[in-house]
């Protein structure tokens, strides 16, 4: 067996948005976007359509969220900070992600199955974990720590897309991108 370093939290995710640019403006918004982003050069908020929540909807599905959806801790009287995390299963396997971009306007705590709407709030670093911090350490048996929201990943552009510019308008007024436009995760480091 060969022995392998992983060197991210999670795979890189790649998204082609070339096929979603239907009109001229549609061109234009991208072609801006990209530009202000000076390519590849910076990052932004990215909502990947399969895996943006902890409701795990399909993307023609109306996701609902719950307090209880992912568990990341239990109270023990002392810890404030819990780091927002979400776990996928597979069999005997699990694989937990760092959420660092949560939507706050989103996000939902609980405290041993009861929603907690109160005593919170959400604390985002830039580049390191961001976690769900209480005013009041949740006391010793209170039990789990809970949350559930939707997320946006970090992304920046690929090197081919923000250094080819090549665009098209054809006679109905519409436009396209010769190339692809290709969108990648930016990864969370994982330390080795």
């Amino acid at each position: 067996k060969p022995h392998v370093i992983n060197r991210w939290t999670a795979p890189i995710r790649h998204w082609n948005v070339k096929e979603a640019l239907k009109t001229f403006a549609d061109l234009r918004l991208i072609h801006d976007f990209l530009l202000c982003r000076d390519g590849a050069t910076h990052t932004f908020r990215f909502r990947c359509p399969f895996d943006n929540d902890t409701a795990d909807t399909n993307p023609d599905e109306t996701s609902v969220v719950s307090h209880t959806d992912q568990n990341i801790g239990i109270a023990d009287g002392v810890q404030t900070d819990f780091v927002v995390t979400k776990t996928y299963s597979n069999g005997i396997h699990n694989k937990v992600r760092n959420i660092l971009l949560p939507i706050i306007s989103t996000v939902k705590v609980g405290l041993n199955g009861v929603d907690q709407p109160s005593g919170w709030q959400v604390i985002i670093a830039d580049g390191e974990n961001t976690v769900i911090r209480f005013d009041t350490a949740p006391t010793l048996g209170a039990g789990v720590i809970s949350w559930g929201g939707s997320f946006d990943c970090h992304a920046r552009f690929s090197e081919d897309a923000s250094s080819k510019l090549d665009l098209s308008i054809d006679m109905f007024s519409t436009g396209s991108y010769a190339n692809d436009i290709v969108i990648d995760e930016e990864p969370h480091p994982f330390a080795v």
